[in-house]
């Protein structure tokens, strides 16, 4: 009986290091850049889910953004003017299961997106 709850105890153990572990937190990093390849600052980088916002980062003057601490999950990536929804340049939906780097080119007032 002892050697069983040893067993299911055991289990139990590895199965919840392996759920924390599976769901480590990501980073997005990424360049935004105009169709000439020259970086885009000040530009608002959101991370949505459901319509709630998980992140955001303004671009520097070298046109890279940086959001950590997501889980894996489907997203969606909006890009703003400002720090809010209100002014929304374009979006596009996107899947993070590890740390993910995306360059983003502007071309016709849309982004194009190159995952890594």
């Amino acid at each position: 009986m002892k050697r069983n709850a040893l067993i299911i105890v055991t289990v139990l153990l590895f199965g919840s290091l392996f759920c924390v572990f599976a769901q480590q937190p990501y980073k997005i990093k990424g360049k935004i850049t105009d169709q000439n390849n020259n970086p885009l600052s000040s530009q608002w980088v959101m991370i949505t889910l459901k319509d709630s916002i998980i992140g955001k980062s303004l671009t520097g003057d070298d046109g890279k953004f940086f959001i950590d601490n997501l889980p894996p999950n489907n997203y969606q990536i909006i890009f703003t003017r400002t720090p809010d929804l209100n002014s929304i340049l374009d979006s596009f939906q996107f899947q993070i299961v590890k740390d993910t780097l995306i360059n983003i080119q502007k071309a016709n007032n849309n982004f194009i997106n190159e995952q890594e």
